[in-house]
């Protein structure tokens, strides 16, 4: 469970991404789900949570990890009063977006956050590298035709 900090026997609220909020105002995360359930377990179902915590907290307070994390083909992190909840997906439409499999939503741990960053990096580092790597072709190529 997320908790805020205590500090001279007052409550300061955690800081998530420079946002200052008050973990038990986040919604829990049975609530999420059951958002899903009644719905069809897509993007779209989350729209009632996203504006609420837009309006509290001025973010959505959702992510979405769009590589692969396993066997899913990405998956939407939501904050939560219990932690960080990974809902993985493994299909995007033009029209619906994420559908989650809701079947396997889980809070984050430790080990799962750092495996998170840890292909992030990887992914974020290769791309740059190969960008990077184009840029100067496109210039060497680009030079080589003014001469």
């Amino acid at each position: 469970m997320l908790t805020n900090n205590v500090l001279d026997g007052k409550v300061v609220p955690m800081a998530l991404n420079g946002i200052g909020l008050d973990a038990s105002k986040l919604p829990k995360m049975q609530a999420v789900l059951d958002e899903l359930a009644e719905g069809t377990g897509i993007y779209a179902d989350l729209e009632g949570i996203r504006n609420r915590n837009h309006e509290l907290f001025g973010n959505e307070l959702m992510w979405n990890y769009p590589i692969s994390a396993g066997l899913d083909a990405g998956t939407y992190i939501v904050a939560v009063e219990e932690g960080f909840l990974s809902l993985p997906y493994n299909s995007v439409e033009t029209d619906t977006y994420e559908s989650f499999q809701i079947e396997n939503a889980h809070i984050l741990d430790e080990d799962a956050l750092l495996f998170l960053i840890g292909q992030w990096s990887s992914f974020s580092a290769d791309l740059l590298g190969m960008l990077g790597d184009a840029l100067n072709v496109v210039k060497s190529s680009k030079n080589e035709f003014n001469c």
